[in-house]
């Protein structure tokens, strides 16, 4: 499912600059980022930086990144 969050511009909202929100279940790569993510929380008790994610997934820290912004979208700051 796919929600648009549209930025307010004078008083109106601006469609064509709107921004996809997708709700729902993670894709394989987010999945993959987060239970990376959970293992490596699990095993030294904090969690890794993006850099140490990123080498662990095999993926650009850059894309690392966004992937965690995605998933942080699909379920929630408190699930993540």
């Amino acid at each position: 499912m796919t929600h648009l969050l549209a930025p307010v511009t004078g008083g109106r909202a601006d469609w064509a600059h709107a921004t996809p929100v997708r709700t729902g279940p993670l894709t394989r790569r987010q999945a993959r980022v987060h239970a990376a993510r959970d293992d490596f929380t699990r095993t030294h008790g904090y969690p890794p930086t993006i850099r140490e994610l990123a080498a662990a997934v095999g993926l650009d820290y850059r894309v690392t990144w966004r992937q965690l912004g995605q998933i942080t979208e699909r379920l929630g700051a408190g699930e993540t």
